[in-house]
C-alpha cells in the first residue's frame, strides 16, 4: 500500500512540475527576472533586468522601460519607433514594433501623402543598442519603385536597396515570391554595427498603366525580422499591417567595454553566482550568461541559482544506466559489470573484459563473468583487431578511389552542361588549337592559382559574384570571377559571348584570358589590374588626392574610347549594361581599363536593341531601359554621363547626404548646369588646375548623355571624339600661351577699372568654339573659379 501511495505522490508531483513549467513558458518565468520589488510583467511581456520599469529598477538609464495604461512596453518614454514586443535576456536581443515607410501617388506618379511622421523613414536606437544585420531583412513592396536602405553609425554609412517592377495585368504572372516582381528583398550588409537607419522610396518617373495605378497606388519599404513577411499579390493593393517586428541587439558596458576592463569597475553586472561574462566580437559591450548546468537571470546580483535537472530536461543517459543529477551537472551510472560513462553521446554501457551480456526472463540484460577459456580470448581478440584494421584500410582506399572517380565525373558533367564541347568547337572554328585568344583552364589550374580559393585572395564581392586574385605560371597575376548564378537555358548564348569577349584586343578594355567550366558556375579569367577602381580614387580618402584634372580627362577619354569600340568596332556589337566608376579600373600609370562584363549583352548585327531582364546599378541605370526593358547602346551612354558627372564633381552617384530631390547625381548635375551653378559643384580637389574650357565642354557632353529620351543622347563614338577634341584643343593652345592668357585675364579681372572689359574677354575666350543655349554658363563658371571658392 505504501508503494502505491508513493507512486501516486510522484505522479502528482510530476504533473504539477509540468504544469508549472507550461505556465512559465508564457508571460511568467520559473525564476526571478527583475530586481526585488520591481515589476516583472507588462501585459504579456516579461521585463528582465538589466531592463526595468520604474525608479532604480534598471541597470542604467538606457535600459529604462515604460509600461503605459494599455500594457504596452516602450524603451525609455513612449515612442512609436521604440515599442517593445519581446525581450530575450539570454540572447541579448529584443523585438521592437516599428512603423513601415509608405509613399502613395496620384495618377501622375506624384507623391500625395507627405506625412512627416511616417515618410521620413528614419529609425534610431539609443546607446547600448544596435540593429541586427543577421536577424533582419530589407523589403520593398510596390510597382516601378526602388527602395533604398541607409544604415548609420556615427559618420559611417552603409547602403543597400532593391527595386520592384510590375507588368499589367498581374494575373498573367505567378506573383508569390519577393523576387523583383512587385516585391524585393535584400540582406543588410555593413562593415560596422548600425545604430540608426533611414528608408527612401525612389519612383521611376515614367507613364504608368492606369489600371495598374488603380490597383496599386502606394509603395512600402521596411526592415523586419527574417521570415516574418511573406509576400502576396494582394499586398500591392492593400498592405494589411502598419508596423513590423525589428530585431535589435543590446549589451551592457558601453562601446569598447570588455569583460576584463568592466570587471575592474563598480558597475560590472556579471558578478552573480554561477555567472560568466562573454565578450562581443565587435567590441560593443559585453553580455552575461549562466554557466552550463544552471538557469536564471545572469544579470541579477543573485546570478544563476537554479540548478538544471538534466535527467528530466535532456535525458542524456542510455536506458540501462541510472541518471543522477548533481549541482550544475549530472552523472550516468552503468550497472555492475559494465564499463563506460553511460551517456547516449558517449561511451554508453558495455560489459567489461571478462564479462558477457546475459538476458533475464523479464527482458533485462546484465553482465555475468565468462568462464575461463585460456588463450582463446586472446587469439579471438587479436584476430578481431587485425580483421577490423584490414577492413578499415581496404574501406579507406575504396572510399578514396570512389570519391576521386565521383569528382572526375562531376567535373565532366559540369563541363558538358556549361557548354564545354560547344566552346571547344568555337575555338577550333576560330583558328584551331593554336589559337591563343581563348584558353579553357582546368579546376586544378584555378585551385593552384588561388591556393584552393583561399579567402585571403578575395579582391571583392558584389551583386554578380566574387573576384579572386590568382597567379599562373605562364601569365602572372590574374583575376578570377566566380558568378553567383548561371542560367542553364542560356548556355549557348554564354559561350558565344565569352568567345567574342576573348577576341577583344583594346588597350582600354580588361582582357579576358579564358574560363574554367569544371565547376557548377563557370569561372572567368581576366588580366589583373593593379591600381584599384576609379570609384576608389574618387571617393576613398586614402587615394582621392592623386587624381588631377588632366588625369580625370584622360580617364574619361580612354573609357569613352573603349565603350565606343565595344559599340561600333566589335562584331557583334557589345552593350556593357553596367557602366560605373567601380567597373573602370586603373593601372599604375592611371590608364583606364573598362571591365566586369558580367551583365553585358551581344546585339545581333541586324538589330539595334534587345529586350532583357533589367540589370544594372541604381544611380547609373537608364530610366527608359528600366521602364521598357529595351536595351540599346544609348543605355551605356546614360551611365557614362553619370561617370562624367562624378569626375567633375567628386560626388557619388547616389548620396543620402544630399537633399531628397538631389540624391540622384544625374538629376542634381543637370539641374545645377541648367541653373548656372556648375562652378558651385565642381570638385574642390581640381579647382586649382582645372581648364575652364575643357570643364565646360565635358559638362555639356555629360548633360547630353543624361537626356531622359535615348534618341536625344549622342552615341559613344560621338562622345569619345568630342572628349578627344577637348584634349587636342588644349595641346594646340600650348601650355605657355595658356598661362599668359589666364594671367592676363586674372590681371584684368582683378583691376577695378577694367572689370567690364575683363568680363567680355572671358566670354570671348571661352565661348569662341561655338556658343550654345548655356553659353553664359561659361562666363559665370570662369568668373567664379577666378574669384576663388
Amino acid at each position: 500500500m505504501s508503494v502505491v501511495m508513493k507512486l501516486a505522490a510522484a505522479t502528482v508531483a510530476a504533473l504539477l512540475s509540468i504544469g508549472f513549467r507550461a505556465a512559465a513558458s508564457g508571460a511568467e518565468t520559473k525564476y526571478q527576472v527583475a530586481l526585488p520589488g520591481c515589476r516583472e510583467i507588462c501585459g504579456n511581456i516579461t521585463v528582465p533586468y538589466p531592463f526595468g520599469v520604474g525608479d532604480k529598477c534598471s541597470w542604467s538609464e538606457n535600459f529604462n522601460v515604460t509600461c503605459d495604461e494599455h500594457s504596452k512596453l516602450y524603451l525609455g518614454i513612449g515612442d512609436a519607433f521604440n515599442e517593445i514586443a519581446e525581450i530575450h535576456h539570454l540572447k541579448g536581443m529584443m523585438e521592437s514594433n516599428t512603423p513601415i515607410f509608405t509613399v502613395c501617388y496620384n495618377e501622375s506618379r506624384e507623391e500625395v501623402n507627405k506625412d512627416a511622421n511616417i515618410s521620413t523613414g528614419l529609425v534610431e536606437v539609443s546607446d547600448s543598442f544596435w540593429i541586427s544585420r543577421e536577424e533582419n531583412m530589407f523589403y520593398t513592396v510596390g510597382c516601378n519603385v526602388y527602395g533604398i536602405f541607409a544604415g548609420y553609425k556615427g559618420a559611417g554609412t552603409s547602403l543597400t536597396g532593391c527595386g520592384g517592377v510590375c507588368d499589367w495585368p498581374l494575373e498573367k504572372k505567378d506573383v508569390r515570391e519577393c523576387s523583383g516582381s512587385g516585391c524585393c528583398e535584400a540582406d543588410i550588409h555593413a562593415a560596422h554595427e548600425l545604430t540608426s537607419f533611414g528608408i527612401t522610396i525612389a519612383n521611376v518617373l515614367v507613364e504608368v498603366d492606369k489600371e495598374l495605378w488603380e490597383f496599386s497606388k502606394c509603395s512600402h519599404a521596411f526592415v523586419a525580422k527574417k521570415g516574418w513577411y511573406h509576400f502576396r499579390k494582394e499586398d500591392l493593393a492593400y498592405l494589411g499591417f502598419r508596423t513590423v517586428p525589428l530585431v535589435i541587439n543590446w549589451a551592457v558596458g558601453g562601446e569598447n567595454a570588455t569583460c576584463k576592463t568592466a570587471a575592474e569597475e563598480h558597475g560590472y553586472v556579471c558578478r552573480g553566482l554561477n555567472t560568466d561574462c562573454e565578450d562581443l566580437p565587435y567590441r560593443y559591450g559585453y553580455r552575461c550568461k549562466c554557466k552550463p548546468g544552471y538557469d536564471g537571470n545572469p544579470y541579477l546580483p543573485t546570478g544563476c541559482v537554479h540548478n538544471i535537472n538534466e535527467c528530466i530536461t535532456d535525458n542524456p543517459c542510455v536506458p540501462e544506466a541510472i541518471c543522477v543529477d548533481t549541482n550544475g551537472s549530472y552523472t550516468c551510472q552503468c550497472p555492475k559489470g559494465h564499463e563506460g560513462n553511460g551517456e547516449k553521446n558517449g561511451t554508453r554501457c558495455s560489459c567489461r573484459n571478462g564479462y558477457e551480456s546475459h538476458v533475464k526472463k523479464n527482458g533485462e540484460s546484465h553482465c555475468i563473468r565468462k568462464p575461463s577459456s585460456g588463450n582463446t580470448e586472446l587469439i579471438i581478440g587479436l584476430s578481431v583487431c587485425i580483421g577490423v584494421i584490414a577492413l578499415l584500410v581496404v574501406s579507406f582506399f575504396i572510399y578514396r578511389g570512389s570519391r576521386k572517380r565521383r569528382l572526375i565525373r562531376l567535373r565532366e558533367q559540369f563541363f558538358h552542361q556549361n557548354g564545354g564541347i560547344l566552346l571547344q568547337q568555337q575555338i577550333a572554328g576560330k583558328g584551331g588549337p593554336s589559337d591563343a585568344s581563348m584558353k579553357i583552364f582546368t579546376l586544378e589550374d584555378m585551385e593552384k592559382a588561388t591556393n584552393n580559393f583561399d579567402e585571403k585572395t578575395i579582391l571583392g564581392q558584389g551583386g554578380y559574384g566574387t573576384v579572386y586574385k590568382g597567379v599562373l605560371d605562364d601569365r602572372g597575376a590574374i583575376a578570377i570571377k566566380r558568378s553567383k548564378i548561371c542560367e542553364k537555358s542560356q548556355v549557348e548564348q554564354f559561350i558565344n559571348e565569352i568567345v567574342v569577349l576573348s577576341q577583344i584586343n583594346h588597350r582600354n578594355v580588361v582582357k579576358l584570358f579564358g574560363c574554367c567550366l569544371e565547376t557548377e558556375v563557370p569561372l572567368l579569367v581576366y588580366e589583373f589590374i593593379t591600381n584599384g577602381t576609379l570609384y576608389e580614387h574618387l571617393h576613398t580618402h586614402a587615394q582621392s588626392s592623386n587624381l588631377s584634372w588632366a588625369a580625370r580627362l584622360r580617364v574619361a577619354s580612354e573609357s569613352a574610347g573603349a565603350l565606343s569600340y565595344l559599340h561600333s568596332a566589335a562584331s557583334p556589337p557589345i552593350i556593357h549594361r553596367d557602366v560605373k566608376t567601380a567597373n573602370i579600373l586603373l593601372d599604375d600609370r592611371l590608364t583606364a581599363k573598362v571591365g566586369d562584363f558580367g551583365a553585358s549583352r551581344l546585339v545581333p548585327l541586324e538589330r539595334t536593341q534587345v529586350t532583357t531582364l533589367v540589370q544594372g546599378t541604381f544611380g547609373y541605370l537608364d530610366p527608359e531601359y528600366f521602364h521598357t526593358g529595351q536595351l540599346t547602346d544609348k543605355s551605356d551612354v546614360y551611365s557614362f554621363g553619370v561617370v562624367l558627372a562624378e569626375l567633375l564633381t567628386g560626388e557619388k552617384a547616389i548620396s543620402p547626404t544630399r537633399a531628397e530631390d538631389d540624391r540622384n547625381l544625374g538629376a542634381y548635375f543637370v539641374s545645377s548646369l541648367n541653373n548656372g551653378r556648375l562652378s558651385q559643384i565642381v570638385d574642390n580637389r581640381i579647382v586649382n588646375d582645372v581648364n575652364f574650357e575643357q570643364c565646360m565642354g565635358v559638362a555639356k557632353i555629360a548633360s547630353r548623355c543624361l537626356k531622359v529620351r535615348r534618341d536625344d543622347r549622342p552615341t559613344m563614338k560621338e562622345v569619345a571624339m568630342e572628349i578627344e577634341g577637348l584634349i587636342v584643343l588644349e595641346r594646340h593652345h600650348g601650355e605657355e600661351s595658356r598661362e599668359k592668357e589666364i594671367s592676363s585675364i586674372e590681371t584684368e579681372y582683378l583691376s577695378p577699372s577694367a572689370s567690364s572689359h575683363a568680363i567680355n574677354n572671358v566670354r570671348d575666350l571661352f565661348t569662341s568654339g561655338g556658343k550654345t543655349s548655356d553659353g553664359d554658363s561659361m562666363e559665370l563658371f570662369s568668373r567664379s573659379l577666378s574669384g576663388g571658392r
